[in-house]
């Protein structure tokens, strides 16, 4: 298989997978838009904005980086893995930290116990 025809696949899969993450965002938006009550709707996308902000910032590009990486690959690997699984212990203590002066900041105080549960999503996804 060609260089190009390798590219091209990965290109296409890249998008279907780009899609389908902002396909089922979309649609649990609005399974979660019917279910809840306008207020806890916001409360929820409050949450969901700290989560996204701290991921966001958290990813410090090592998921990249290992990618260019042409020298000692099984190293660099390893380290990669060490500081995925660090930045995610990482990010769970801030935003569980922070969670009731996130809460006290936007007045909202329920959205609390529910970034210390979506908080939980760092530590999974490292």
């Amino acid at each position: 298989m060609s260089l190009a025809k390798k590219t091209a696949q990965g290109v296409f899969w890249n998008y279907v997978s780009f899609g389908g993450g902002k396909l089922l965002t979309f649609v649990s938006t609005i399974i979660l838009a019917r279910i809840l009550a306008p207020e806890q709707f916001g409360q929820v996308a409050l949450a969901l904005l700290v989560i996204t902000y701290l991921d966001a910032i958290g990813d410090l590009g090592v998921g990249a980086a290992l990618i260019y990486q042409r020298d000692n690959v099984q190293h660099a690997a390893r380290v990669t893995f060490t500081i995925s699984v660090l930045m995610g212990f990482v990010l769970w203590a801030i935003a569980t930290g922070a969670a009731p002066m996130v809460g006290a900041y936007f007045g909202e105080p329920e959205i609390a116990p529910m970034l210390r549960v979506l908080a939980l999503t760092f530590i999974i996804q490292s």
